[in-house]
């Protein structure tokens, strides 16, 4: 009998734990009426409370303004929701702990706006290709927590990380400029413009936004082989241009153009060993010369044409993606014993290539029923995309202390271009029974297939292969949601969801086994979710809390074939993940605003893993923190007529995480241990600017978002391990016109 007490548990102590302040909330008046927030979570304008569906929503104004530019930066504020930031553009994210690791597909499913962008498919890159998009011309990002299967389709099963662009305005004009800069501990300064403006062409009618950005991150670590200070040093830039036209009173086009562009010089990755005793000194890795960074490219283009029908709304999206990455890396440590075998010349370095090109054309047709207060709603639609991906990998022998290259032919070199595409067809069916009990039921069919081929030569791969193949699968997800409305002030709901991700081939090489299947199918899992969400004190408070159960099968592994070391991905084993999340906003004196979050996250084997991982039952899912929360206080204040102020302090913690399993039994799993950052704000605004001042990670905290061994092959060696940024104090200076 599956174990969800928990659920049931949790929805009972959520239900007495709300009755006095239910009761309270009816006689007291507001203190400081909290914003409105409006999201589009279920491809509909709704308010957040009205959701039955778990979703945090994160600011992008305030977030650029406290230097919080990246996903590394914002991350631990999401409850549920962790990431593998391994660095050089590889970032893999977890939500409700649903991960086996690399390697495989992914798991959480990214949209700008309601297109798909980056892969479903990790031959796409779509297991670290994370789109990271600077907050410059975002409205705000919707993280949609749980199983989104039934509206988004593959590999949204832990659930979606949605950006959410600001729209033209048609009446308005409006410019803004930001200033930012930082300076952080063990390191280096850093620096960011960001520009936009708003121009109304044609009143009512035409409007265009533009808005371009440029920032350097601060580099904190050193090279011990090249002596150079700060090799991780970004530099990242982009635009937008957006434009909306009203063709007439019910038909509307608005159309985008985005683009992103990346370089760092490598990783911000420490050596350490097992123990975490940093082999050089702390904040220190070696790697050989022009190996470590990364280039990545990001374009977006979307149009959306609405429609007025009356008797329905119709919606249609058309978007393309693309992306590019190329990021060398130093894996002397896993293949540098070759090159005494192949080359006759021992001690050489060894790099590895790394280029992927993943594009994504998608469309989506939708009709939904006015939304005019009517008992039966409805929302129906199709959908289809196709990814072009091309990988290229090659190891090339290289001088140990220069990193150049030697002319000396490779000891693999392999082209694997695949495309994905998936076509479905969906729906969503409310019914209002009373006005204050309803029922939502979705359902979605999707048809997947996979193609690749691939060409590979060299002496570890046993001389020249050709091979290629293909998959397709069907699969069909579905949604169950009943609501009902306590009061005007407090909705509960339950929730139990579908999701999966798309199986794939594995790549044969030239010294494959028959061991190794040629395809793996799809996994997919269920979640029974108990969620309530409610506003108190005239909405000076508001709060939700959901407890949840998941339930996981036919998992995608990442196993290794013992005679050969090769890698490759294959269902087996089952899993679970259950929990209770809360979120709040309290605004408890005038001006004096409390925000929270905390999460708790149970994600283990119910079952060993197959021959080739080794995982037994009741062993924590890999990047799966136990406990997170965050705990905000802001306090606004005058300081003149023309001038408000406000100071914040906040903490975070963020428990301790394992690495992915391991290969056999005798390899023991890296531990990131937990970490609690403090951080410290500051500000003064005016109608026409906004001075802000910040201090991030107060105490200096070290904290590790990842872990990769040195030797790949064996996993006995030092690691490399992904550090958060140390202590930083910035000023952000915005004005607006």
């Amino acid at each position: 009998m599956r174990d969800q007490s928990i659920l049931w548990a949790s929805g009972v102590l959520c239900s007495l734990a709300m009755s006095p302040v239910l009761a309270q909330s009816q006689s007291e008046p507001a203190v400081n009426d909290l914003e409105e927030v409006i999201v589009t979570a279920q491809k509909r304008s709704e308010r957040l409370q009205d959701v039955p569906v778990a979703i945090s929503v994160l600011d992008a104004g305030k977030m650029s303004e406290q230097g919080s530019v990246e996903l590394r930066d914002y991350f631990a504020q999401v409850p549920g929701l962790s990431m593998n930031a391994r660095g050089a553009g590889r970032t893999q994210l977890i939500l409700r702990g649903i991960s086996t690791g690399t390697g495989g597909n992914p798991t959480v499913g990214i949209s700008i706006g309601d297109s798909p962008f980056g892969s479903s498919s990790s031959r796409g890159g779509g297991d670290f290709m994370v789109p990271d998009l600077d907050p410059s011309d975002l409205q705000h990002i919707e993280v949609l927590r749980g199983p989104q299967g039934t509206l988004y389709g593959a590999s949204s099963m832990g659930g979606l990380v949605k950006y959410v662009m600001a729209e033209p305005d048609t009446n308005e004009y409006s410019s803004r400029v930001q200033v930012d800069g930082s300076t952080v501990a063990h390191g280096g300064n850093g620096y960011g413009v960001r520009v936009g403006t708003n121009l109304p062409i044609i009143s009512d009618k035409l409007g265009v936004k533009l808005s371009a950005f440029q920032r350097e991150d601060a580099g904190y670590i050193d090279d011990t082989l090249s002596g150079a200070k700060d090799v991780n040093e970004a530099r990242v830039r982009g635009g937008r241009v957006a434009a909306l036209w009203n063709v007439t009173d019910k038909v509307k086009v608005q159309a985008s153009a985005l683009f992103q562009d990346a370089r760092a010089g490598a990783t911000p990755n420490e050596d350490v060993t097992f123990n975490y005793t940093p082999l050089a000194r702390e904040y220190t890795h070696e790697r050989l010369p022009q190996t470590d960074g990364f280039e990545g490219d990001i374009r977006f283009f979307d149009t959306t044409v609405t429609a007025d029908l009356n008797w329905a709304a119709l919606d249609s999206i058309t978007s393309y993606g693309k992306i590019n990455h190329d990021g060398p890396q130093d894996v002397t440590g896993t293949f540098g014993q070759f090159t005494g075998i192949f080359a006759g010349r021992p001690g050489l370095g060894v790099v590895i290539d790394n280029k992927l090109q993943t594009e994504k054309f998608s469309q989506e047709f939708r009709l939904a029923s006015p939304e005019d207060g009517r008992a039966f709603g409805w929302l129906v639609g199709a959908f289809y995309t196709k990814e072009d991906s091309e990988g290229y990998q090659r190891l090339r022998m290289v001088d140990p202390q220069s990193g150049d290259n030697l002319g000396l032919a490779p000891l693999y070199d392999g082209t694997t271009p695949s495309t994905f595409k998936e076509k479905a067809v969906f729906a969503n069916l409310s019914y209002k029974f009373t006005d204050r009990f309803d029922v939502q039921i979705g359902g979605r069919y999707s048809e997947n297939e996979e193609n690749y081929s691939e060409h590979i030569t060299g002496p570890l791969n046993g001389g020249e292969t050709h091979d290629g193949g293909g998959s397709d699968e069907s699969v069909f997800t579905y949604s169950f949601n009943p609501r009902y409305r306590i009061s005007d002030h407090l909705m509960s709901y339950v929730r139990i969801a579908s999701g999966y991700r798309a199986g794939g081939q594995n790549q044969q090489l030239g010294i494959s086994t028959t061991a190794i299947p040629p395809t793996f199918g799809s996994d997919e899992l269920v979640s029974y979710e108990l969620g309530l969400k409610g506003d108190f004190f005239s909405r000076a408070l508001t709060m939700d809390i959901a407890a949840f159960y998941i339930d996981w099968s036919d998992i995608q592994l990442r196993q290794v074939d013992q005679s050969t070391g090769e890698s490759f991905i294959a269902n087996g084993g089952q899993a679970k993940s259950q929990g209770v999340e809360l979120s709040f906003v309290w605004s408890i004196l005038e001006g004096l605003t409390l925000n929270g979050n905390g999460a708790y996250t149970d994600a283990v084997l119910t079952e060993n893993a197959p021959e080739g991982t080794y995982g037994l039952s009741g062993d924590r899912l890999p990047y799966s923190a136990e406990w997170t929360g965050t705990l905000f206080l802001t306090q606004e204040f005058p300081v003149t007529n023309s001038l408000d102020g406000f100071v914040s302090g906040g903490v975070t913690y963020l428990g301790d995480r394992l690495a992915p399993f391991n290969n056999v039994a005798t390899t023991p799993r890296f531990v990131m241990p937990s970490y609690t950052t403090f951080d410290l704000r500051a500000g003064v605004s005016s109608g026409a600017w906004d001075l802000t001042l910040y201090v991030k990670n107060l105490t200096d905290e070290k904290g590790y978002l990842s872990a990769t061994p040195r030797n790949s092959t064996t996993g006995l060696s030092a690691y490399g391990v992904g550090v958060m940024q140390p202590r930083a104090i910035g000023m952000s200076l915005a004005m607006k016109f």
